[in-house]
């Protein structure tokens, strides 16, 4: 780049550290501004003529623009030079201080099956596979073996369901069964993993009696990070599809079952809800019926027909399908 050109940085982690330093020519005294794009400051460091300019901050999310100028010496410099930037947010790194007693001998989940020696804090999340991808609702075993089991163990697996990076959120925390030498857990995909196929970390945890987190520092145990993959569902949007409703028979006498079915209505996306509606005239006053699967069963009292709903949470819109 050239001096007094600015570089347009985008997609920044609110809360993630970023640095951006020259690098090149050590003669060359430079100074590196940082503005939003809205032209607020965010910082700025001159290399006082002869050394590299750095400046480390903290984003608020903002996309920046990053200017790069030679400051006013005695003489002018000409040449080419590198602007580095590297930052973001990262993982809490765990620790334990002994290695010597517990330690996690093999986890098994989907297709990863890794046996290790002992360690502190490994980090598997480049040098293995990624896991197959899991779609949201299902549920799949992991299992870890405890390679010097004692009495007091506990195992603890911690996944960043939503990719925020972190464990802190409420279905992050999975606490393992069995123990001390072998212990499972059962791994269920909810609905906050982002759509479509990304990966994320799972984080599993071995300490000997101790009341831990993800992020903190223990005596005793290991811990051991790997990638998983999920597939989250789109989230719904608009006005979704009703489908269409029919009854076992229109003419059921009074305290006799009908069955009511629904299909053809939107369930491939997020953020849907259902509801069984009754009204007793078939145009207003309609009522929940108490259901929400298909099918269903209604012993009305009197004359009532049905209606089934389906709403969109993210936009507020109920679709309905035909009246029985």
């Amino acid at each position: 780049m050239s001096g007094g050109e600015a570089i347009e940085v985008q997609n920044m982690v609110s809360g993630g550290t970023y640095t951006f330093q020259t690098c090149g020519s050590s003669s060359f005294d430079t100074q590196i501004t940082v503005y939003t794009t809205a032209g607020a400051f965010v910082a700025y460091n001159d290399d006082n003529c002869g050394l590299q300019s750095s400046v480390t901050f903290v984003s608020d999310g903002s996309d920046v623009l990053v200017l790069v100028d030679q400051y006013n010496c005695a003489s002018n410099f000409s040449g080419n030079m590198t602007l580095l930037g590297t930052g973001g947010l990262s993982y809490c790194t765990p620790s334990n201080s002994s290695t010597s007693y517990e330690y996690i001998q093999n986890v098994t989940f989907l297709n990863i099956n890794n046996t290790t020696g002992s360690g502190s804090y490994n980090d598997y999340t480049s040098s293995v596979p990624a896991s197959d991808p899991i779609s949201v609702g299902e549920t799949h075993p992991l299992t870890m073996i405890n390679g010097t089991p004692y009495v007091g163990d506990l195992a603890t697996v911690y996944i960043d369901w939503n990719q925020d990076m972190d464990f802190d959120d409420a279905d992050e925390t999975i606490v393992m069964l069995g123990g001390p030498d072998l212990w499972t857990a059962d791994i269920t995909v909810p609905s906050s993993v982002p759509a479509g196929v990304t990966t994320t970390v799972m984080r599993v945890r071995l300490v000997y009696n101790s009341a831990h987190t993800a992020c903190s520092a223990e005596t005793y145990g290991e811990v051991e990070d790997y990638t998983i993959s999920t597939i989250g569902s789109t989230p719904c949007s608009g006005t979704p599809t009703g489908g269409s409703a029919s009854i076992s028979s229109s003419d059921n006498c009074a305290e006799t079952q009908a069955t009511l079915t629904a299909s053809g209505f939107e369930n491939s996306t997020s953020g849907l809800s259902y509801l069984w509606e009754y009204s007793a005239n078939g145009t207003s006053g309609w009522a929940s019926a108490g259901g929400t699967v298909t099918p269903a069963y209604a012993t009305p009292s009197s004359t009532e027909f049905y209606r089934y709903a389906t709403t969109c949470s993210n936009s507020g819109v109920t679709a309905y399908t035909n009246v029985v």
